[in-house]
């Protein structure tokens, strides 16, 4: 079974209100992400529950890159 990121987003000038991906990888701080056509750059992520088997729970603040 593959593992599942549930990310809870926010991004960091409150240009947008933030949400909820699934991902196959955890994100690491620089990486970029495609939330919805929406590019964004993880700028700090850390975990807000502990792992529950293939789940995992994290929050990230991002930046958007491009719109």
């Amino acid at each position: 079974m593959m593992a599942t990121y549930k990310i809870s987003y926010i991004i960091q000038d409150g240009e947008h209100p933030g949400g909820i991906v699934n991902l196959n990888y955890q994100p690491v701080a620089g990486d970029t992400i495609d939330v919805g056509g929406l590019l964004l750059e993880v700028r700090e992520i850390f975990e807000l529950i502990p792992a529950n088997n293939d789940f995992y729970y994290l929050h990230a603040t991002c930046k958007i890159i491009e719109a």
